[in-house]
């Protein structure tokens, strides 16, 4: 039996369809089920989205991002738990500041983290955490992001 990628180039060459037409452009490499359309992520997003018109955005333009997501990590390490409020606080200034695209990663890892320590706790996870977790997991891009923590619209 021939190797799957032989197989595969061998059906391509006999249906006579060109091996370009067959390449995805690596951009377009996505997989698994979108569930950003759930109501699971809308709820979320509703959420988050409804605390946001209090605070006046001004109040995220002086916040030291580097020295805020150190302090936020070594609560992690010690075992203690940031509020998500905290959490969402540095994603909004992140969004406020332009830096989500170099934030999305620390923070679901940090997240990540956090339940785990829940879990050997056996403590509930806070509401506004699990959505932090679902709208950064679902969305797609920093203006999404946005929309969702500081109020602008794509």
């Amino acid at each position: 039996m021939l190797p799957l990628q032989q197989s595969t180039a061998t059906a391509v060459e006999d249906t006579g369809v060109s091996s370009a037409l067959m390449k995805v452009p690596e951009t377009d490499k996505k997989g698994g089920i979108d569930f950003r359309a759930l109501p699971i992520v809308t709820q979320a997003i509703g959420n988050l989205s409804a605390s946001i018109g209090t605070i006046p955005l001004s109040r995220f333009r002086g916040i030291d991002l580097d020295y805020e997501w150190r302090d936020i990590e070594r609560l992690v390490n010690s075992g203690i738990t940031p509020s998500a409020e905290r959490i969402k606080e540095y994603l909004q200034a992140s969004c406020y500041q332009g830096n989500t695209d170099k934030d999305i990663d620390k923070v679901i890892s940090c997240i990540s983290d956090i339940l785990r320590l829940e879990e050997e706790r056996y403590s509930p996870t806070d509401p506004v955490l699990k959505d932090i977790l679902v709208v950064l997991d679902s969305s797609s891009s920093s203006q999404e992001l946005k929309a969702v923590f500081i109020g602008s619209l794509p």
